[in-house]
C-alpha cells in the first residue's frame, strides 16, 4: 500500500501486481526485509505502473 501511495501522489494508477506470480512477491519482500535489496521489488514495481 506504501508504494501505492507513492505512485498515485505522482499521477499513476495503483500499481498493478497482477503480473508478478505470488511467489516472485513474496521472494522480493524477503530481499529487501533480509538483504536489503530492492532489486527484484523494483522490477515488479515498474512493470505494474500505469497511468
Amino acid at each position: 500500500m506504501f508504494f501505492d501511495m507513492i505512485a498515485t501522489y505522482n499521477g499513476y494508477r495503483f500499481i498493478d501486481y497482477s503480473e508478478a506470480a505470488p511467489q516472485a512477491y513474496i521472494e522480493a519482500s524477503i530481499d529487501c526485509v533480509q538483504l536489503a535489496d530492492e532489486t527484484k521489488m523494483a522490477e515488479i514495481i515498474l512493470k505494474g505502473l500505469r497511468r
